[in-house]
């Protein structure tokens, strides 16, 4: 989550606003209150989210791909390592 979050960055431009239309939703909790951020990826050189009241333009579409793709690889490879051991019959 943290190269997720850290993708978010450098901001070109942030306005006060919504975002319907999003590609990808992170819950990101951090204390008590979580934080919903919607990524809505344009192109290979910058992207837009919402976070709180804010929509922001910029970004590195690269590393937030990267990141999205590596968490995707993972829960694969997880739920192969489940089926495995599910179908072994062990605890």
């Amino acid at each position: 989550m943290r190269n997720l979050i850290s993708a978010l960055r450098p901001i070109k431009s942030a306005t006060e606003g919504s975002l319907d239309d999003y590609d990808f939703e992170l819950v990101y909790i951090a204390g008590m209150d979580p934080a919903v951020i919607k990524v809505k990826l344009h192109d290979d050189t910058q992207f837009t989210y919402k976070w709180g009241a804010y929509v922001y333009t910029g970004g590195s579409p690269a590393r937030f791909k990267h990141g999205v793709d590596t968490i995707r690889d993972r829960l694969e490879e997880l739920r192969g390592e489940r089926a495995r051991t599910e179908s072994s019959g062990e605890p």
